[in-house]
C-alpha cells in the first residue's frame, strides 16, 4: 500500500509540475516518510529552526532518542 501511495503521490506530482501549478509543499501530517516537508519551507525559516535547535539541543539528544517523525537533518 505504501509503495502504490508513494507512486500515485509521485505521478499527480509530475503532471502538476507539468501544468506549472505545482507547490513543493507537503504538510507534515499528510507527507509520506520519504518525503521531506521542509523542502517546501523557506529556506530562512528552516536555518532559524537550526539555530534553535543548536541553543536547546546542542548533543542531538532529541534527534537521537526520539523515533518517528520528521528530523532537521543536519
Amino acid at each position: 500500500m505504501e509503495a502504490w501511495s508513494r507512486q500515485l503521490s509521485e505521478h499527480l506530482h509530475a503532471i502538476n509540475q507539468e501544468k506549472g501549478i505545482a507547490s513543493e509543499f507537503v504538510y507534515m501530517g499528510d507527507a509520506g516518510e520519504w518525503q521531506d516537508p521542509y523542502a517546501g519551507f523557506p529556506k530562512e525559516n528552516v536555518a532559524r529552526m537550526r539555530t534553535v535547535r543548536s541553543a536547546y539541543d546542542p548533543t542531538g539528544v532529541f534527534s537521537r532518542l526520539n523515533w518517528g517523525g520528521f528530523k532537521l537533518g543536519l
